[in-house]
């Protein structure tokens, strides 16, 4: 569930954080442009990416940044679904990678508690 949640978050945010300059010069050349085309750019650069790649982000994060069992995945996912879902709410242009080792950091600083 929070891996979904931090998945819509990534496409909701990042997409539209990736793509906003190519947005931008779609309206300078053709002002009547929808943007629908960069939409469909971004999402396929960011899944192709996520696809290719992805596993060794992961595998960073998870073993070589902190030590994570499932509990502190999940609650780091939850932390960052949440972060991201409310800066989409209020139009901030939020990290999902940024959010996620803010909420590493998080779990990093309640441990040595």
């Amino acid at each position: 569930m929070a891996a979904m949640l931090v998945c819509l978050g990534h496409g909701a945010n990042d997409v539209a954080n990736s793509i906003s300059p190519m947005i931008i010069a779609l309206k300078v050349e053709d002002p009547t442009s929808s943007g629908n085309m960069a939409y469909l750019i971004g999402s396929c650069g960011i899944a192709l990416g996520l696809l290719t790649l992805g596993y060794r982000v992961m595998e960073t994060v998870g073993k070589k940044v902190i030590a994570l069992d499932f509990f502190s995945g999940y609650c780091a996912q939850l932390a960052t679904a949440f972060s991201i879902m409310c800066g989409t709410l209020f139009g901030l242009p939020l990290s999902t990678t940024h959010c996620m080792v803010g909420a590493l950091f998080g779990l990093a600083l309640s441990r040595k508690t």
